[in-house]
């Protein structure tokens, strides 16, 4: 049995596990004892399988590099040579296309994992041919193999290779890459509520001049003078700070080339990157100057909410609107934010008329439309907080990509809230984990963002806080 061989069967393996597992639900059933026999039996055959394919994929990698050191000249010691595999008539140009990617970020995680699996050989002093390691794994996909060699020969050379500067033969594969970035961009955005808002995107590293105030203006009679108003303008620097996360991996989750690990992989850059991202945007936290920019919620106040009732709610409604109202500045785009513990409360919030949910069919806990203006959701918003902003007056750079680092010798604190330098070791030592010695693997991702008001924070973002609508008035 060859590798393309274990492949396919482990492909109908899957396709029948899926199949046993849909009866459950489209037959409104339990599985029968010879059914989960079935199951048992084809899990048993699929790691062995998994195993065999690991083998046979080692060795194939072994082989191509072998096989790249003979046919070509001799490099620079360190260099590992890399055989481009042949062009393929047609280069997948959307995701519907790319021969079935099976969740948004597919590739993209491939082709990460598979530059991981080389580093990682690399350390052990093996020579891991990347884009013959992908030419193995994924046969039907000629394009990863292409965009690995393009990213190996790129690295060997110092700079970027013809096989991917515009207008050359090989030009094609840049944007694929970055299509393929894009798919996972697209899905972080998703993930990540400070992407859900709609904020304004502009290019990094300019400066932008805009109007905090507004005109005046009135009648005159004839030949009178006309009265200057001054509005007030402002300038707003973006330039790029580095939100990065942090997680870990065991070794033979990333060696493995399984879509289980693929999407493990992906989401857990996700978690981090969006953690990373949300906290601070929905934060009062103030900038760390070229580190990172201040919250969204730095300066701004607000009032504590009215009580838990649903005219409590209104009542706290009415003053986030007025806000925005009072500050000329209620036109447009609105939306509330809360997480979703707050959403979720306000979604069974009784009617007293009916006794029915007051929102129905208008609120989840993952959002929805709250007094006729769209309402999203998410976990990292601080608990208590129910906001009102207008995004559009909130500016951001562009994404340029996401950077992908490991580590199979550092020691981490693994802690959301890290305690960070300037503590003696016993402070951190409950939390510390030795990659090395736990065979794992630390995955830092960083992304290039920045946000700034394009006008007084004041007018862009009303607060209440406090919040908890659990149905109960606030009593005098």
């Amino acid at each position: 049995m060859n590798l393309q061989a274990i492949i396919a069967r482990r492909k109908a393996i899957a396709e029948r596990l899926a199949a046993l597992a849909g009866i459950v639900e489209t037959e409104s059933r339990t599985l029968t004892t010879e059914e989960v026999n079935e199951i048992t039996t084809l899990e048993g055959e699929d790691a062995a399988l998994n195993e065999t394919q690991g083998v046979l994929e080692r060795q194939a990698a072994r082989v191509a590099a072998q096989a790249a050191a003979q046919a070509e000249p001799a490099r620079p010691r360190g260099v590992a040579p890399v055989a481009i595999p042949a062009a393929p008539t047609v280069l997948r140009t959307t995701r519907e296309q790319r021969n079935g990617d099976a969740f948004p970020g597919q590739s993209f995680a491939r082709l990460q994992l598979a530059r991981l699996r080389a580093g990682l050989a690399l350390k052990r002093g093996e020579v891991l041919n990347v884009a013959g390691l992908m030419a193995s794994l994924y046969p039907n996909r000629p394009e990863l193999a292409q965009l690995a060699a393009a990213h190996t020969r790129r690295l060997a050379a110092g700079v970027e290779g013809g096989a991917i500067l515009s207008g050359e033969a090989g030009a094609e594969l840049r944007a694929l890459d970055a299509e393929y970035t894009g798919d996972f961009i697209e899905y972080l955005h998703g993930k990540t509520l400070f992407d859900q808002m709609g904020f304004r995107r502009v290019p990094a590293d300019v400066r932008i001049k805009g109007q905090d105030g507004a005109f005046g203006g009135g009648f005159v009679g004839e030949k009178r003078p006309i009265p200057v108003s001054i509005g007030s303008y402002s300038s707003v620097d973006l330039s790029r700070l580095k939100a990065a996360g942090l997680t870990y991996l065991s070794r033979d989750l990333i060696e493995r080339s399984a879509p289980a690990a693929e999407m493990l992989f992906r989401d857990g850059l996700v978690k981090a990157l969006s953690k990373a991202v949300d906290t601070l945007a929905f934060s009062a936290t103030a900038a760390s100057n070229n580190i990172a920019p201040a919250g969204l919620l730095n300066g701004i106040t607000g009032q504590a909410s009215a009580g838990g009732s649903l005219e409590n709610l209104y009542t706290d409604l009415a003053y986030l609107t007025g806000v925005l109202v009072a500050g000329l500045n209620a036109d447009g785009d609105l939306k509330y934010v809360s997480n979703r513990t707050l959403a979720n409360q306000i979604a069974h919030l009784l009617s007293p008329l009916d006794g029915q949910p007051a929102f129905r069919g208008q609120v989840t806990m993952n959002g929805g439309v709250l007094n006729g203006l769209p309402y999203v959701t998410g976990d990292n918003v601080a608990s208590g907080n129910l906001l009102l902003i207008k995004p559009s007056d909130v500016w951001v750079i562009d994404d340029s990509g996401i950077s992908v680092a490991l580590s199979e010798d550092a020691t981490i604190e693994a802690d959301d809230s890290p305690t960070g330098e300037g503590v003696t070791p016993t402070a951190q030592s409950a939390s510390m984990v030795s990659m090395f010695q736990t065979d794992m693997v630390a995955i830092k991702a960083i992304r290039d963002v920045n946000w700034q008001y394009r006008r007084t924070s004041t007018i862009v973002t009303a607060r209440v806080h406090t919040a908890s609508y659990d149905g109960v008035a606030a009593t005098a």
